[in-house]
């Protein structure tokens, strides 16, 4: 257990990486951006969280999702816009 909370604590301490220096024209660099939507509240095996955490990878914080209905509105809840948006 101690090994693992080290390994945690260790993992805790790394720098996040720069957006303005990577291209994120390539899969393997938009890997190293931030995602903004890391742990999925969607049901198991949901084929939705990859896509949404990808797209706040290219797109940070300034991605605007519009949704109906559907996985995507449980997000939409959990996350609010902004106030005066």
């Amino acid at each position: 257990m101690r090994a693992k909370r080290a390994n945690w604590e260790f993992f805790l301490e790394l720098p996040e990486v720069d957006r303005t220096l990577i291209n994120p024209g390539t899969v393997k660099n938009s890997q190293l951006l931030q995602p903004l939507f890391e742990f999925s509240g969607a049901c198991a095996g949901c084929g939705e969280t990859p896509y949404l955490k990808l797209a706040t990878q290219l797109f940070g914080d300034r991605m605007i999702v519009a949704n109906a209905t559907g996985c995507t509105s449980i997000y939409g809840g959990n996350c609010p816009p902004p106030v005066g948006l």
